[in-house]
């Protein structure tokens, strides 16, 4: 009987649970069948909010069961076997990745870097901080993205001893599990109401940082102690549920969109604590063959290796971005790969290591001096050569700039240019053409002028936001100067004004019917542009809309670069259909702007769609083995030169140079 008169169930908390390495394999299946492809399970990723669950609940029953007499011993021991735990399969899986991600990617130091920090369990932090997006391309193409988990864990466990033996071990009283259970319902009740708030409005910061976490491994922490103090509540609440409802649940909230990651974070961790405390009261009264599920020797296998199998899955998914790709017939070979991989790092890094005294085993002294130099040797290369890796089994970018060097039309032409300064103007369209004037200023000696994000200086916008600032621009221009207006004028098909002070977005259903509404707004813009500049004899040159694409592309240059080991993937070459390109803006727009260009003696367009959609009926990302384009609309470095002949030819002809 417990303190209130109520039948105490008599759970053995502190012995090995098979289920819950079954409940490990859930967890790890998950995650592996998410990051191969999340239309299978779209919120599989949730895997690691249930290892969260089941670490809390594991490491508080070690911690309080344990004899130490001392904070100074009881604190040591902890670290000493998280060490040993954690950290021989994760020194193996960073060495032997930072030498495979070295043999396929140019620049591979950002990745190496992330592994770097793993080590110390700050790798959440470092990706916070380089801005990945978990769900992004640039987190796709590192393999040490994943170890961002085990940072937060890390990281709680830095808290979470010294607290209990705060509160639980340095009285040696039971009753003081209720003071840790306080500050853990505080704790908890803290850090999920904060990560609920940062969900929306800084997501990266909610997920990767530990504080934002920590309430689900405190839950997990609170399960735990609530049942060492009294399980009558708990066990009165899931007597009602049956466990299959509970399984069920926690597998089909997995299968809800990421967008709804905030419900479902907070489902999957109550639902895993509820699971949890099921199989502790189903194992004390000897109902195991419930859950059996969990307890048959496949789930067990994979619930032992799922450590390894955490940590080698993504290695072999990344490594298969580099190279040959992930298809239905690449697959079953990485899903070998994976097991592989991981039975080995199990059966003779991770257990061996676990299990013997490291001061004296010979195994231990063989492992850790090759790892640690290679480690070393990494971390000296990024010192000394940040910009070169000699692993890189494909061709340089060196080889491969040759054809940036400037053409033969520019070589040869020998008129002095009356102008000094090209300043350009306009939104990101702005800057991805800088590499093409760079070539042109640098070699006719012209200043070249233009602003960063976020200080760009969208003129004509059609909103007249920056339209005072024309002054300004013009201010630092002289006769036959030139001003280049190069914007993504999406406004004029998908952001409609209503007026000249705000904007309103709309469905891409309503396209047709509302397009181009802000036209009249932005067409007074550019005439005041006109005007101002002819005032000063200053030359305009307006870029016209080039091709964007109607998908996304795979954002990262490198992983569409043609190299021997890499299988070219579809999505690096998507097409678009020039008649969706014209479809955007309004005839009007191409009408009012090309009779400016034959009225105004100061007013010039340049058209770069022939170049980059040369059939003029479907036009590709690649072009002449070019990467043209990083995204759905910009130009990379070497799509802009692209047109250096064009635009050089454009200058030359019209007496601009």
């Amino acid at each position: 009987m417990n303190e209130t008169g109520q039948k105490k169930i008599a759970i053995n908390l502190d012995e090995y649970s098979k289920a819950i390495d079954g409940l490990r394999a859930l967890a790890v299946i998950a995650v592996i069948l998410n990051h191969f492809n999340n239309s299978i399970l779209p919120s599989g990723f949730l895997g690691v909010d249930i290892f969260f669950v089941i670490s809390g609940f594991v490491i508080t029953a070690s911690l309080v069961k344990r004899k130490d007499g001392d904070v100074s011993s009881y604190i040591k021991n902890f670290y000493k076997r998280r060490i040993k735990r954690l950290y021989p399969a994760l020194i193996f899986c960073i060495c032997i990745t930072m030498i495979l991600i070295s043999f396929f990617s140019e620049f591979p130091n950002e990745s190496i870097l992330t592994g770097i920090f793993a080590i110390p369990g700050f790798s959440n932090i470092d990706l916070y901080y380089n801005a990945v997006d978990y769900w992004g391309k640039s987190a796709k193409l590192n393999p040490f993205t994943h170890t961002w988990s085990l940072g937060v864990e890390e990281q709680f466990y830095l808290i979470f001893p010294i607290v209990l033996w705060i509160t639980v071990k340095r009285n040696k009283k039971f009753t003081n599990l209720k003071k840790l259970r306080g500050f853990l319902i505080f704790a908890c009740i803290t850090s999920a109401i904060l990560y609920v708030y940062f969900s929306r409005t800084n997501q990266m910061l909610a997920y990767f940082m530990m504080p934002f976490r920590f309430w689900e491994i405190g839950m997990g922490c609170l399960l735990y102690v609530q049942l060492k103090i009294n399980g009558y509540y708990i066990e009165k609440l899931l007597g009602k549920i049956p466990f299959h409802l509970i399984f069920i649940s926690l597998i089909g909230v997995q299968f809800l969109s990421e967008k709804y990651i905030i419900f479902t974070t907070i489902m999957v961790t109550v639902l895993t604590v509820l699971i949890i405390a099921k199989i502790k009261f189903l194992e004390a009264t000897s109902s195991e063959s419930v859950f059996s599920i969990l307890t048959n020797s496949i789930s067990l296998y994979i619930g032992k290796i799922s450590y390894s199998l955490y940590l080698w899955h993504w290695v072999v998914i990344v490594i298969s971005y580099w190279t040959i790709g992930i298809n239905k017939y690449t697959l079953p070979i990485q899903l070998v790969l994976i097991f592989m991989l991981a039975s080995f790092s199990f059966y003779f890094v991770e257990k061996p290591l676990r299990h013997v005294n490291w001061r004296k085993s010979t195994y231990v002294k063989i492992i850790i001096f090759p790892f640690s130099l290679i480690i070393m040797l990494f971390m000296l290369q990024m010192k000394l050569s940040p910009n070169s890796n000699h692993l890189y089994l494909g061709t340089t970018s060196q080889k491969q700039s040759q054809r940036l060097i400037p053409n033969k039309l520019m070589q040869d032409y020998n008129t002095v240019s009356n102008c000094s300064k090209i300043r350009v103007i306009g939104n990101s369209h702005s800057l991805h053409i800088i590499p093409m004037l760079s070539q042109i200023t640098n070699h006719f000696n012209l200043e070249l002028i233009y602003e960063n994000h976020p200080d760009y200086i969208n003129i004509p916008m059609g909103d007249q936001k920056d339209i005072e600032k024309l002054d300004i621009v013009l201010s630092v221009l002289d006769k036959d100067d030139i001003l280049i207006l190069s914007s993504r004028n999406r406004y004029l098909y998908e952001r409609p004004y209503l007026s000249g002070n705000g904007d309103k977005w709309i469905d891409h259903s309503q396209l047709k019917k509302e397009r181009g509404y802000g036209l009249s707004i932005w067409l007074k813009e550019l005439d005041k542009v006109i005007s101002e500049t002819k005032k000063k004899d200053i030359q305009v040159i307006l870029f016209l809309p080039n091709v964007e694409f109607d998908k996304q592309i795979f954002n990262e240059e490198d992983i569409c670069k043609n190299e021997w080991f890499r299988i070219p993937d579809e999505r690096c070459n998507p097409n678009v259909s020039i008649n969706y390109l014209n479809s955007r803006f309004p005839e009007a727009f191409y009408k009012e702007v090309n009779n400016r260009a034959s009225v105004d003696t100061n007013f010039y367009v340049f058209n770069p769609m022939p170049i980059y959609c040369p059939d003029l009926t479907t036009c590709y990302r690649t072009i002449n083995g070019v990467n043209a384009f990083k995204d759905t609309n910009h130009l990379t470095a070497e799509g802009a030169n692209l047109m250096l002949d064009d635009f050089f030819s454009f200058l030359t002809s019209n007496h601009l140079l």
